[in-house]
């Protein structure tokens, strides 16, 4: 049973990747708008939350339970990890945590903060400023309609990602594999992480399997998905207020949105 777990693990990474890079294809070279940022960060929170509802489903009827697979509170016996490692890892994380809090804040109440930071991202003045990578312009609130939305985008990915691709992915690894050495499976772990973001091109990928790296110590280090639900959480919504709005023209709906 729990080869069907990591088949449908391997299956959720599958679609991740293709479709990602489905919708990177369609947009490259094009003017993104307002309803095709909607159209994503809607495809992103169903994809999401469908795939950790099955997959969720698999992992308990196979035999895992709930705290088998990080969902429970501070554990810091479970993985075994040295009590200084663990200290490291906690005062990174919480540093990690005000900075990115105080930047989202920061972009939020102060405009000319947010300008600045565009302006460094753009290398270009002005709210019709376009960065030029598509994927930042496509994955960046420019809207407040687009900004309530992209805080469920945060929240979906925080959890459902977490849950999936350590949680899960950790349980059903060691569970297969179980002579395997922890850290190998750390390192397979973060690799796929970034792998599955790949609609992010290679430089989204080495930086998404860093961070997956991160948060997979930090899943050792305490034994529980908590810690690292709220991270990413936060690390997702730090973007949510770096740009400035888009001029009415980009916000207007398009005859061709991500399907």
């Amino acid at each position: 049973m729990k080869i069907i777990v990591a088949c449908a693990l391997l299956l959720y990474l599958g679609v991740a990747v293709f479709s990602g890079i489905r919708v990177a294809r369609r947009m490259r070279g094009t003017q993104i708008t307002g309803e095709q940022r909607h159209a994503f960060y809607r495809y992103t929170i169903m994809e999401a939350l469908v795939a950790t509802i099955c997959i969720a489903a698999l992992a308990l009827l196979s035999g895992f339970s709930l705290v088998d697979l990080g969902v429970q509170g501070f554990a810091l016996d479970q993985f075994s990890f040295p009590i200084v490692g663990t200290l490291v890892i906690a005062v990174s994380a919480c540093a990690l945590f005000v900075l990115m809090a105080y930047n989202t804040v920061a972009y939020a109440r102060n405009g000319d903060l947010r300008q600045k930071a565009w302006k460094q991202l753009t290398q270009k003045s002005g709210n019709d400023a376009l960065p030029d990578d598509f994927r930042v312009h496509l994955l960046v609130p420019r809207s407040k309609k687009e900004r309530q939305l992209f805080f469920f985008v945060s929240l979906t990915a925080g959890i459902c990602e977490e849950f999936l691709l350590r949680g899960v992915l950790f349980a059903t690894v060691m569970s297969l594999f179980p002579a395997l050495p922890l850290y190998a499976m750390l390192v397979i772990c973060a690799l796929l992480f970034g792998v599955a973001h790949a609609y992010q091109g290679v430089k989204g990928i080495a930086q998404t399997s860093a961070v997956g790296l991160f948060l997979g110590l930090l899943y050792l280090a305490t034994g529980s998905l908590i810690p690292g639900m709220i991270l990413h959480f936060v690390m997702d919504l730090s973007s949510c207020f770096i740009a400035p709005d888009a001029p009415v023209n980009q916000q207007m709906p398009s005859a061709r949105g991500v399907q």
